[in-house]
């Protein structure tokens, strides 16, 4: 069987077309640049191989982007055991600051704290608020159902406002 391999001008055009958007869903669910970069570079590989799939699917940036999902989930096997799960961040309290840096520091304890959860409650924080996507979409991206999903996220949610109470408002 000889797979369908993609043109230059393909891949180019995909790049061009969602390579922001995975790298930024990217690192919503990793949490920083370098394993975001890693995470993307490992689906791209997936999506040469699989090109025939991604080209014929109906939409190839939904299926780019489930690849990534999917890729990033099954990373648990091979990375949980360097993860350390840490309370440093939320013991450590805010000065006080003009509201300006609150804000971002709010942002950025909210993001660290994000990186604390299950791998699949991440997954769908990302899909569901970073990338703004309904329940039925971040359902049909990650092969589940729309209750798994609004409970993952009822879940992660409430994990995430008990950690941090101030930071985490009505999303």
């Amino acid at each position: 069987m000889v797979r369908s391999r993609p043109s230059d001008a393909d891949l180019q055009a995909l790049l061009d077309r969602d390579l922001h958007r995975l790298l930024g869903l990217a690192m919503s669910m990793t949490g920083n640049r370098h394993d975001a970069e890693d995470l993307v570079q490992e689906t791209l590989a997936k999506v040469i191989d699989k090109w025939g799939h991604v080209e014929s699917s109906a939409s190839p940036a939904a299926y780019v982007r489930r690849m990534l999902t999917n890729t990033y989930i099954s990373q648990r096997r091979r990375f949980s055991s360097r993860e350390v799960v840490s309370d440093e961040v939320v013991s450590g309290g805010l000065a006080s600051a003009p509201d300006r840096q609150n804000a971002h520091a709010d942002r950025d304890l909210l993001r660290r704290l994000v990186t604390t959860l299950p791998r699949q409650q991440r997954a769908i924080v990302a899909l569901r608020y970073y990338e703004d996507r309904s329940v039925r979409e971040v359902a049909q991206i990650m092969g589940i159902s729309e209750v798994a999903v609004r409970s993952a996220c009822h879940k992660a949610l409430s994990s995430l406002r008990e950690r941090a109470p101030g930071s985490v408002a009505a999303c």
